[in-house]
């Protein structure tokens, strides 16, 4: 019995001497260490910069746009929009937007547009606008990047934006 006693004694020694050991090993070898300086370089990634012109119905804006089937003048502010299209000579078409009515040569087509403008203005601030499914062909023939780039930022009358029969 005495032998089995003797390697209890033993291997309980081990048992706790041993994890102190470990644990003074580590801590001797870790503060003879010396700490190294690492130096870490950050180099940008280079980027395209994409200059897409944007407008917002707040203004103002004055925008000019010309193509092949039609001359745009376009005047928005405190989203309202009066915009021209000349096709031909005599042919001039008025739109008038006050915030909540389109009218077409001074007639009254559609109201109840307010809750739709955040959605226009977040088309118009992307630039990605497919006019393509549009009826008129003058509207589908507008390169809507060309187009924002002719729009400058400046004061404008608020008498444009009025009705007059």
């Amino acid at each position: 019995m005495k032998k089995l006693d003797d390697f209890f004694l033993a291997i309980s020694r081990v048992i706790i001497f041993l994890p102190i050991i470990i644990i003074l090993f580590g801590i001797i070898t870790k503060s003879g260490q010396v700490a190294r300086n690492i130096k870490i370089e950050i180099t940008p990634t280079p980027t395209i910069a994409l200059n897409k012109q944007t407008i917002n119905l707040k203004g103002p804006f004055h925008c000019i746009y010309k193509n092949q089937e039609a001359d745009f003048e376009v005047f928005i502010k405190d989203y309202k929009v009066y915009a021209t299209v000349v096709t031909s000579k005599d042919k001039k078409d008025e739109f008038h937007f006050d915030g909540d009515c389109i009218y077409v040569n001074k007639v009254k087509k559609t109201c109840n547009i307010k809750p739709y403008i955040s959605v226009i203005e977040t088309m118009l601030g992307s630039g990605n606008i497919n006019l393509q499914s549009l009826p008129s062909k003058e509207l589908k023939s507008i390169n809507v990047q060309e187009f924002l780039k002719g729009c400058k930022k400046e004061a404008i009358s608020e008498s444009i934006f009025k009705l007059s029969n």
